[in-house]
Parts: structure tokens; C-alpha cells; sequence
């Protein structure tokens, strides 16, 4: 039986999911990687975050870096997170396992990033001990996303080359993804290109990057100061995305 599933139309004034950027530094230096930034969010910066966001309607976070598991506290950043009762993923590039307090944790693997396929593998095998765990993928071309789910992950999140893709036959890769009997996820970006959903960045979500910046989602370069986290909120709303 098929079910149809509609998306509410949110009309909060504050985000469901946060996509917060822990940390600048990374461990690889990928040649293509879309987000290099400088910075990292301070634990009492954090803190204060948390704090606020609790007593609103976020429910989600989202965190990933340059490297989370850079982040000298990324232990404490996880335990405080889910103490608030927010559900948290975390995406790493598996090269550092960390004792981390998620519900998710994906590794990024394809061809813009330098991790290998032991490496992915042993970060799957590590994180799938406690939590859910995923494989994220930059689809550039078939061969690397045939590599990518021979991984032993069961989730897949295909996403679309920022800020310019060249890949185009994803009608191809997802019916690859689901003969490995693969959950296939796609990103906001790709779903929104092909016409399979509207984005809802801005919507029903906002981004912090590593100097506590704010904007509607991390592909923006344009970020907003944070006030409050309504009052953010608002000025996100405005951003138009260059991407799609």
C-alpha cells in the first residue's frame, strides 16, 4: 500500500532543526570542500544556545563542522544537547571516533572527500554500536557511488555537488541506491532541483555557523548576527538561495 505524506505548512516563529557548525578545523584538506570557515563556537557560546533553543520549538540539531570531532568539547556539545531533549545527528568523516551522545551520525564518502573505504568502514562499525548510522554521498559519478554502498550502512544521502553540479543522471543513481536496498535520503538542494519537494530552509530550519552567525541554510555565505533566536530567525527568512 502506498501512503502519501504531507508536510505541515509551519508558521513557527522559531526553526524545528538547527544546523549548527561546530568548528573550522578539519583533519583532511579536500581541494573542492564548499565549507571551509575560520572560527569555533566556545562552549558557553554553546551553552547559551542550548538554553534558548530549549525553551522554543527546536527539536533537532544538526552538527557537523569543518570536523565535529575536532571540537575539544564535542563529547560535552552531544550529552548537553541530548539532556534538552533535542534529537541529535552528527556528520563526521569518520577518520576520528569519538565517545559521542547522538541519535544519528553519518559519514560523509565519495570523491570530494579524502576518507577511505577501511576508514568509513571502521567509523560505520564504531558508531553503529550505539546509535543509527548513514552514509553521506556527493554524487559526481557512478563509480564512486557504487563504492560508497558497498558500505555496511543502511541509510543513504545522496546530495547534490555545491555550488556546481555536473552530475545529472539521478533518475540512474537512485535506482542504483534502491537495488542495494538502500533507505535513500536526498538533500534539500537535490529535492528541490528535480522538483520532488520544495526546500524548506527558512522554513522549518535555520543554520549557525562557527562564529554564531545565522543564516537560512549553510550553503548561504551571507550570514545575519544573532539577537535572538526568533528575531534571527526572521532575518533568515529574507535570504534567497543562490544555489537552486
Amino acid at each position: 500500500m502506498t501512503q502519501t505524506v504531507k508536510i505541515a505548512n509551519w508558521s513557527y516563529r522559531t526553526p524545528l532543526s538547527i544546523h549548527m557548525l561546530l568548528t573550522g578545523k578539519c583533519n583532511i584538506s579536500c581541494p573542492k570542500c564548499y565549507y571551509k570557515n575560520n572560527g569555533e563556537l566556545d562552549m558557553n557560546r554553546i551553552l547559551q544556545f542550548f538554553n534558548e533553543w530549549s525553551q522554543h520549538n527546536v527539536r533537532s540539531l544538526a552538527l557537523g563542522g569543518g570536523e565535529p570531532m575536532l571540537h575539544p568539547h564535542i563529547e560535552e556539545v552531544t550529552a548537553e544537547a541530548k539532556k534538552r531533549g533535542f534529537y541529535v545527528s552528527v556528520t563526521t568523516n569518520g577518520t576520528i571516533l569519538k565517545n559521542i551522545y547522538a541519535d544519528r551520525v553519518h559519514v560523509s564518502f565519495d570523491e570530494i572527500h579524502q576518507t577511505t573505504f577501511n576508514e568509513a568502514q571502521r567509523a560505520i562499525k564504531y558508531y553503529s554500536r550505539k546509535m543509527q548510522v548513514g552514509i553521506n554521498h556527493i554524487v559526481t559519478d557512478m563509480r564512486h557511488l557504487q563504492e560508497a554502498l558497498k558500505l555496511p550502512a543502511p541509510t543513504i544521502v545522496l546530495l547534490m555537488e555545491k555550488p556546481r553540479a555536473t552530475f545529472t543522471d539521478w533518475k540512474q543513481a537512485f535506482k542504483l541506491a534502491q537495488k542495494k536496498h538502500k533507505r535513500l535520503w536526498i538533500d534539500a538542494c537535490l529535492a528541490c532541483k528535480l522538483g520532488i519537494a520544495k526546500c524548506r530552509q527558512g522554513v522549518t530550519s535555520m543554520s549557525i555557523n562557527q562564529q554564531g552567525k545565522a543564516s537560512k541554510c549553510s550553503n548561504i555565505k551571507t550570514k545575519f548576527e544573532y539577537s535572538t533566536l526568533e528575531e534571527t530567525f526572521k532575518q533568515v527568512k529574507t535570504q534567497e538561495c543562490p544555489l537552486i
